[in-house]
């Protein structure tokens, strides 16, 4: 076990070998069960070297005004801004030294281009496109070094999007509307790279074609990002169909960042008014029961959120909600480039434009907005929990409960058989209430092989950087789960 400083992140040579155990602790563990003391690999700790958002506002801006501060003075021919002229004879005496030595012109480049504001008949042009050439030359050529060379990177984190993804709903909180590709860039790393993202016809993440007409049991499901997976080519719940060979149809009701509050009014106002189904299944991670009413809405730019006390209190703020903005619509050339730039593929070319962009359109525009924690954690609601099962059961309707496990919580499972109290809660009400349960970590706890140790485990089923399962992860769940509900 290793310590260092606090806040500082990590990197293993060897993918899915080590484990943060606390802020100042880490777990060493070896793929093939040496010590990793003796096995002679080496593990090392790396600080992501991030160009604060502050400095890179303050780098282009300088670029910026020195540009327009250049531009004004060859037009304007201003003596104030002599500076700006001296800067451009500068450029003209070194692009002559230039010339001459390698002999590329006869005449002199400071004559050249004095000749071409007399053919255009427009003063100065030359200056200006050669100050905006060599600017543009010069800022590339610097970023493009220190790039390559790893001086710094880009803080692009975030998750992405090529068109908007989600508008306001009432009932809901938000709806899908389009979203195109997504990716997702934390600490530097791509964790999923631009997913096509699939909307049914309701707006629910999903193909209406993965819901079989004629199936045996047909159930709603209610969940959060982990049903509403815009981040994998499959679902669970469409893969959990496949599983049972379209006997069983689940219909996703799941809402990525939702939680109870989301479901009491979903289960309300949609399950309850939608052609009638067997059962509701509740597949629960973690904190859902304690997270307040999530809404979203989409401006130009970015994809805001934030948690309400309820529906009828997101509509009143529905107009100027932005405390927290968890995507940005950037368009196809950003989305291609941020995930090359992930992936340390820098070329010369567009860097700065691309970097530009980022700075003054997506972060620029937040300057000023307040800041808010990822979850607005309340007490759990476990009343409206009960209110769902009980209403459901009263219609006739079957009440399933699904724990599906934090990937840091399913680790400290494994070594130690403990889950986290808000997964014991939750599983305490299912057994006191008689609602069946299927138990995500027994069943991930079941295929974990004992040669493996649980982080590179866990590690191959959840995506790199990133607390939700990759596709081989949400299969595993769904391969069993499905077979489950049709025995039942």
């Amino acid at each position: 076990m290793l310590s260092w400083a606090p806040f500082e992140t990590f990197s293993d040579t060897i993918r899915g070998a080590v484990a943060l155990k606390s802020e100042s602790e880490l777990l060493v563990a070896s793929t093939d069960g040496t010590d990793p003391v003796r096995n002679g690999r080496s593990y090392e700790l790396t600080r992501p070297r991030f160009i604060p958002d502050g400095v890179a506002h303050l780098v282009y801006g300088l670029t910026v005004l020195s540009a327009l501060a250049f531009l004004i003075a060859v037009v304007t021919d201003k003596r104030f801004l002599i500076v700006s002229r001296i800067l451009g004879r500068g450029f003209l005496r070194l692009m002559d030294g230039i010339f001459n030595k390698l002999d590329l012109l006869k005449i002199s480049f400071g004559k050249f281009i004095r000749h071409l504001p007399q053919i255009y008949g427009v003063p100065h042009l030359s200056y200006v496109a050669y100050l905006l050439v060599f600017t543009y030359l010069i800022t590339e050529s610097t970023i493009f070094t220190f790039l390559r060379l790893g001086v710094w990177t880009p803080n692009l984190d975030g998750v992405y999007f090529q068109t908007r993804p989600r508008d306001f709903h009432p009932v809901r909180g938000a709806i899908w509307v389009g979203g195109e590709r997504g990716s997702r860039i934390a600490n530097g790393a791509l964790a999923y790279d631009r997913v096509p993202i699939r909307i049914d016809s309701r707006g629910y993440i999903g193909s209406d074609l993965s819901i079989p007409a004629d199936a045996v049991k047909r159930y709603a499901v209610l969940g959060d990002s982990f049903t509403d997976a815009d981040y994998l080519p499959v679902t669970w719940p469409e893969q959990a169909v496949a599983a049972t060979g379209r006997k069983l149809a689940l219909v996703p009701y799941g809402f990525s960042g939702g939680g109870v509050l989301n479901w009491a009014s979903v289960y309300k106002n949609e399950i309850l008014t939608a052609p009638r189904v067997d059962g509701v299944i509740i597949a629960a991670f973690g904190d859902n029961i304690s997270r307040g009413f999530y809404a979203g809405r989409t401006d130009r730019l970015h994809y805001y959120y934030d948690r309400f006390n309820g529906p009828d209190d997101a509509i009143a703020k529905s107009a100027d909600f932005n405390s927290c903005v968890i995507g940005y619509v950037v368009g196809r050339r950003f989305l291609d480039w941020v995930s090359t730039a992930a992936k340390r593929q820098y070329e010369f070319g567009p860097n700065t434009a691309y970097l530009l962009w980022r700075v003054f359109l997506v972060h620029g525009s937040r300057i000023g907005a307040k800041s808010c924690a990822p979850f607005h954690h309340a007490q759990p609601r476990y009343d409206l929990l009960d209110d769902i099962v009980t209403d459901a059961r009263a219609r006739g309707l079957r009440v399933f409960v699904a724990t599906i496990p934090r990937n840091t919580a399913l680790m400290s499972y494994l070594r130690t058989g403990e889950k986290p109290e808000e997964v014991t809660q939750l599983e305490a009400f299912a057994v006191s209430r008689g609602v069946p349960l299927f138990d995500g970590f027994e069943l991930f706890a079941r295929h974990h092989p004992d040669r493996v140790g649980a982080t590179v485990f866990v590690n191959d089923l959840w995506l790199s950087n990133d607390g939700h399962w990759n596709q081989k992860g949400a299969d595993l769940f769904a391969n069993n789960i499905g077979p489950w509900l049709l025995e039942r």
